[in-house]
């Protein structure tokens, strides 16, 4: 138990939709606190909702725990719960040591005042003297690479100086648990791989980490156990892959259970419409899984409803944290081609899968040759990437093919 930072037992929290209601509510709550009455906490209020519930587990010193899961699966609420912003309603939360928290960077800036000030009150908000933020002063501003710029004020800062500030300042600190949510995924690659190799240097030390983030990548690299949420509670903590996957195995479940015009949302001109979009191997079959390596072809179903031509297709392949990764078009091969009333199927064959092992989603376009969006098909399809070659790929070379109705291009 003398190694265990933070200790979360059956937590849990409720909050109210309706702003008045949640205003009464919280005038009761208050009040019955004066007098030390207790009411039935798990039990819900007309208008209530479990933010966070049944909420257990354990940090040691110097590990990282990853929180992944959907919008709204509760990973920010639990954040400031750890943090104290907010308390909870049942269950108990035990933090030995200090708490440091990135839970939104420069959020505490004024922006009338200069660098340098917000540096001295972010330190003392943060719990440290201002001898203490003296001492490290000039490392954080070494960090954060604003030197020309400390004396400015922080609304003349670009958001990602602003960014940049906000770290150093919180990193400095040397808490012994350091919240994190959603921050490691901004900035630019310089940037982010300075606060890598800060969180490796933290962790040496025997800071611990709980990290929120949709990138599964970052995840892998830093976490040593990732818990997947989903709707408040944590449904598994495990190893990092094994936690991946169980959160995209979830957002794939709730894509196939929401109606088709929700989970395919798509805009059409009238004349063209994306009616589905598929994987086919080299053999003709369609499948959801490929591995690195694979030929496969990438096929758009659209229909024409009269005679156009000069049309454009484009697919966008995303990561499961929405980062475009590619875009696969077809040029101009359909320049003078004019495609007839009915049903077409388009197709683009890739020699080589240059994709990392994840999962992604792909976007489809048509356009006309100016660049008239004629139909699109958001979230059209997700599909999995399996590694079976202990080498990264780390560029595809990969060529498009296009073929119309079974003929190739």
């Amino acid at each position: 138990m003398s190694d265990v930072l933070v200790h979360c037992d059956d937590v849990g929290k409720t909050f109210c939709r309706d702003l008045r209601t949640s205003l009464w509510y919280g005038l009761r709550d208050s009040a019955a606190d004066l007098l030390r009455i207790s009411r039935a906490q798990n039990t819900l209020r007309s208008g209530e909702f479990w933010a966070n519930k049944h909420i257990s587990f354990e940090l040691k010193r110097g590990e990282c725990l990853g929180l992944i899961g959907h919008n709204g699966a509760g990973k920010t609420t639990l954040l400031k719960m750890l943090n104290g912003l907010i308390k909870p309603d049942t269950g108990s939360i035990t933090i030995r040591g200090r708490v440091g928290a990135l839970i939104a960077l420069g959020a505490g800036f004024n922006p009338v005042l200069t660098g340098r000030e917000n540096v001295y009150i972010n330190s003392a908000v943060l719990g440290r003297t201002r001898r203490e933020t003296a001492a490290v002063f000039d490392d954080i501003v070494d960090f954060a690479d604003v030197k020309d710029s400390i004396d400015a004020p922080v609304r003349t800062y670009s958001s990602g100086m602003q960014v940049r500030l906000g770290f150093a300042i919180a990193s400095q600190l040397q808490p012994d648990v350091l919240l994190v949510d959603e921050v490691l995924a901004v900035g630019d690659n310089a940037f982010q791989k300075k606060c890598y190799d800060r969180v490796y240097e933290m962790k040496a030390r025997g800071t611990s980490f709980i990290v929120v983030s949709h990138n599964p990548y970052q995840l892998e690299r830093l976490c040593d156990r990732v818990a997947t949420m989903a709707h408040g509670t944590i449904l598994k903590i495990a190893a990092p892959k094994e936690a991946i996957h169980l959160y995209h195995s979830e957002q794939q479940k709730n894509q196939s259970q929401k109606p088709v015009s929700a989970s395919l949302p798509q805009e059409s001109s009238g004349n063209v419409r994306i009616h589905k979009v598929h994987l086919e191997t080299d053999k003709g079959s369609e499948t959801k899984t490929i591995s690195t390596g694979d030929t496969f072809s990438i096929c758009m179903e659209c229909e024409c409803f009269e005679h156009v031509s000069d049309l454009r297709f484009r697919l966008m392949v995303y990561s499961m944290s929405n980062v475009l990764i590619a875009t696969i078009g077809s040029g101009s091969q359909f320049e003078t081609r004019q495609f007839a009333p009915g049903r077409a199927i388009v197709g683009f064959q890739l020699e080589t899968c240059g994709l990392l092992a994840g999962e992604y989603s792909i976007e489809a376009v048509v356009t006309s040759a100016i660049g008239l969006q004629l139909a699109r098909m958001n979230d059209a399809m997700t599909f999995s990437v399996e590694s079976h070659n202990p080498k990264v790929i780390e560029q595809t070379g990969a060529t498009g093919v296009i073929f119309v109705n079974g003929h190739w291009f």
